[in-house]
């Protein structure tokens, strides 16, 4: 049988399915006997290799600009030194053969000052000339680097097939089919579409679900014959995942005295801090029955979407769409800005998974109203799950922040030089012909030791001071009205003892 060539350390899993007595006995992949394949180019390929074929013309033009200028500074410094050498008297002059008349000396003495001014302007010119063409030589042979290795990666590492000879002892008659797997690493990810129809604070999210299916073995951009009469599982298990857990390190935080980090530093050994923990992402567990939409689970562990048989797989580099269905669910908008970032507010939806299966996270394109926005990422969602989901810039809201105080320790200014004291006014004005809700964020510091006291001073008070858990992530639930500003003061203030620093976590 002749089959794709992937690794001389290779071997195919191979076994027999049907009815009656037979074994196999013995597996060779070789790849005397096996015709070659010609290589097909993708378009990766392609445009690798064109970037590739600039990047090396780009460094060739240069190294004749390189050499010009290099032969430049080599005149004028020759012309510089012949300067120099008649100035000093080292020319021939008398009745030395070649010397230089007495008379035509005097008449060169008012040449000799501005040509040496000339010849120095042109010294250094070529020389800033030069130095500026080696900073461009270390970018463009940069650029040449980055080229090859986009190539290389685009390159199919295998291009040839292989002879799979397969012994099998008979000891009966034997009706069945002999099984070969693990030719190619497959993998599959969901890609979104998603449609916003929005009316006001109000709409609908169209969730258009696919699945994008690629090879991601060696032999993953070969010119393959397309497979046909495929039947497609897709499974959220990963084999490659870790079986195990890491336990996290602990993090104690504080103040520190300013003279034993002084002795510290001086004494080179502050090097004492536990190491930054391993963070981990959450391993969420939930029972969940079989599901429509040809989805099912083994309960808490692992989702599966069964689409059947009968498909074809060009094995395209770009890999292959699947759809799996369009999930529509009725939104509330509202908008959101961080006041200490943005010019202008985001519009924002709580999106909740209403459905009995896990949602994935995934990609994909970003449609409000018919017009593409960007891209998006949806989050994963437990069933009943609810999680905030931006949707595009809303323009219309324009968010302004400015420092009305900023002090910090020093004479003239507060009492100590361990007191700050910050205050910001954050102004939120509505170009839109609706009312909307906006939630405007903002951080304060909070304090891990006892003796670092901060005080908060807002107006209006926020309407949350914890936003989601986290600590001094403020959140302030503003109505606006169409044409209506709103305004919100915020500040806080900082104090500690003198004999102690603050030390930012």
């Amino acid at each position: 049988i002749f089959v794709p060539y992937l690794d001389k350390d290779f071997t195919p899993e191979i076994s027999l399915v049907g009815t009656g007595n037979a074994t196999i006995r013995s597996v060779a992949i070789t790849t005397e006997f096996a015709p070659p394949v010609p290589l097909q180019k993708s378009n990766r390929l392609a445009l690798s290799e064109t970037g590739l074929d600039t990047a090396r013309a780009d460094l060739r033009t240069f190294e004749e600009e390189s050499e010009a200028a290099e032969a430049e500074l080599a005149a004028a410094e020759l012309q510089l030194d012949l300067l120099r050498s008649v100035a000093s008297g080292k020319a021939a002059t008398g009745n030395e053969r070649g010397a230089i008349d007495p008379a035509s000396l005097d008449a060169m003495v008012t040449l000799l000052g501005d040509r040496a001014r000339t010849a120095l302007k042109e010294v250094s010119l070529a020389k800033t000339k030069v130095s500026a063409l080696a900073r461009k030589r270390a970018d463009l042979m940069e650029a040449v680097k980055i080229a090859e290795a986009a190539v290389e990666a685009a390159t199919p590492e295998y291009d040839g097939m292989a002879l799979l000879t397969i012994g099998a002892q008979v000891d009966s008659a034997f009706a069945g089919t002999i099984r070969i797997e693990g030719f190619e690493p497959v993998a599959w990810k969901p890609v979104y579409t998603v449609n916003i129809e929005q009316n006001k604070t109000s709409g609908a999210l169209r969730l258009h679900r696919q699945a994008l299916v690629q090879r991601t073995g060696h032999g993953a951009y070969k010119a393959f014959e397309t497979w046909t009469d495929v039947s497609l599982v897709l499974s959220t298990a990963s084999i490659c995942e870790s079986n195990a857990t890491h336990e996290p390190y602990p993090q104690i935080r504080g103040l520190q005295d300013k003279r034993s980090r002084e002795y510290l530093s001086s004494s080179g050994s502050a090097d004492y801090a536990s190491p930054e923990p391993v963070v981990e992402p959450l391993v969420e567990v939930f029972e969940e029955a079989a599901s429509g939409l040809g989805a099912a689970f083994q309960a808490g562990q692992v989702l599966e979407f069964d689409l059947g048989g009968g498909h074809a797989l060009p094995w395209e580099p770009d890999g292959t769409l699947f759809t799996l269905d369009t999930l529509e669910i009725p939104i509330d908008l509202f908008a959101q800005a961080n006041a200490a970032r943005d010019d202008f507010a985001y519009l924002y939806t709580d999106i909740t998974n209403a459905s009995s299966a896990l949602l994935l996270e995934g990609s994909g394109k970003l449609y409000r109203n018919g017009s593409l926005i960007g891209t998006i990422t949806i989050p994963r969602l437990l069933p009943g799950q609810t999680e905030p989901l931006g949707l595009g810039p809303l323009y219309g809201i324009q968010i302004e922040r400015t420092t009305k105080k900023v002090e910090q320790g020093q004479a003239g200014f507060i009492t100590s030089s361990s007191e700050v004291d910050r205050q910001y006014r954050t102004t939120a004005t509505s170009a839109l012909d609706y009312p909307i809700m906006l939630k405007l964020l903002d951080v304060v510091p909070v304090s891990q030791d006892e003796d670092l006291e901060i005080d908060l001073d807002t107006n209006p008070d926020p309407t949350e001071t914890n936003r989601d858990g986290k600590r001094g992530v403020l959140a302030w639930d503003l109505d606006l009205k169409p044409g209506e500003t709103s305004v919100v003061d915020f500040g806080y203030q900082m104090s500690w003892p003198a004999e102690k620093e603050l030390v930012h976590q």
